[in-house]
């Protein structure tokens, strides 16, 4: 594939009277991953807004030159490449943050009213069509906004020998630790830098200690709400309105919807509460499907069983008539209630 060398940048001053040192431009996390876009149009998951890539950086006088591969694979870039290749696009421009700079008169030449670049960090190059610099140069700072360039121009650079600068500093210092001073409960004379660094720091401690005091409870409580949950599900099974191989299945009911879970198992347990005569056997009224379902087996005939509840509104007595008379059916009721619980 062809390489185009590009101008990235340059030593002179720009139009909005600032400029930056060939030395300044740190490549070395760029060259890890070198994209090319157009525009400076972020990709955002769109690999084909990614045009080409970047290598061989290289200075020859006080130009910063790099040579650009175009990914001709893809339609875009290939179109790009071509307006380039004919001389239709001659720009390339570089971003990222600016680091440094300085208001040294020996770095000031002719023109210049803006400070001059001493380090920035190379983030990435776009094609573009026209440039604010004869090498089209792009800068933001570290917190991602950008540099206005033309600030350069209108604004007088920070010195920090400035008195000016430094009274200003001064005022800000003393309304942010009059402001704190109310927030954190001192008097104004109390209100010292060192003081409120303290009482900040003292904040700080105190919310871990806080957060480690909640999670604390937190923990007991789910603790104690799990201990509840095996306990009412152990007395289900006790009482056999649940098989046991259905616990775990049970028991993520509560994870999922703590009250209806807790309200269906107790439903279970009082559809299965009987009266105990002298004689030690249950007595429980059935239901009118079991009974069906018992005087369809008497007659031998299956098709008789009658309209099925759904497992957990039997009780106890039913539900043993059903496993002894019917295993099937007993099978199919737990199946079709263990499938139940998964989708809800």
């Amino acid at each position: 594939m062809a390489k185009y060398p590009f101008i990235i940048s340059d030593e002179t001053v720009n139009e909005y009277g600032f400029r930056i040192l060939a030395s300044a431009i740190d490549v070395e996390q760029y060259s890890k991953n070198p994209v090319v876009l157009y525009m400076h149009e972020r990709a955002h998951g769109d690999p084909k807004k990614v045009i080409g890539r970047a290598s061989n950086f290289r200075l020859e006088g006080t130009k910063t030159l790099a040579d650009i591969e175009f990914d001709s694979e893809e339609e875009f870039a290939a179109s790009v490449e071509g307006k380039v290749k004919r001389g239709y696009i001659k720009m390339a421009s570089m971003r990222g943050p600016a680091l440094e700079f300085s208001d040294d008169p020996t770095l000031m030449l002719e023109g210049q009213t803006g400070p001059t670049v001493t380090k920035m960090k190379l983030r990435e190059l776009s094609i573009v069509d026209i440039g604010g610099h004869d090498a089209a140069l792009k800068l933001y700072h570290e917190d991602g906004t950008e540099i206005v360039l033309a600030d350069f121009g209108q604004k007088k650079p920070k010195n920090e020998n400035d008195e000016e600068s430094k009274n200003l500093e001064m005022k800000e210092l003393k309304l942010f630790l009059a402001g704190m001073a109310i927030v954190l409960g001192l008097k104004e004379d109390e209100a010292t830098e060192e003081r409120v660094r303290s009482e900040v720091e003292k904040l700080k401690t105190a919310k871990v200690e806080l957060s480690a005091t909640v999670k604390g409870f937190e923990d007991q409580i789910k603790a104690t709400q799990k201990a509840a949950d095996v306990k009412l599900v152990d007395e289900a099974i006790e009482k056999k309105v649940l098989p046991a191989h259905l616990k775990e299945v049970q028991l993520s009911q509560f994870d999922t919807n703590r009250e209806k879970a807790t309200a269906d198992v107790n439903a279970m347990i009082a559809a299965a509460k009987t009266e105990e005569p002298e004689d030690g056997k249950p007595t429980v009224e059935l239901s009118a499907d079991v009974k069906s379902f018992l005087d369809g087996v008497k007659r031998g005939n299956k098709s008789a069983e009658g309209k099925v509840k759904a497992f957990n509104e039997y009780s106890e007595v039913e539900l043993t008539l059903i496993q002894e008379k019917s295993p099937e059916l007993f099978n199919k009721l737990v199946n079709d209630y263990t499938a139940s619980l998964k989708q809800a």
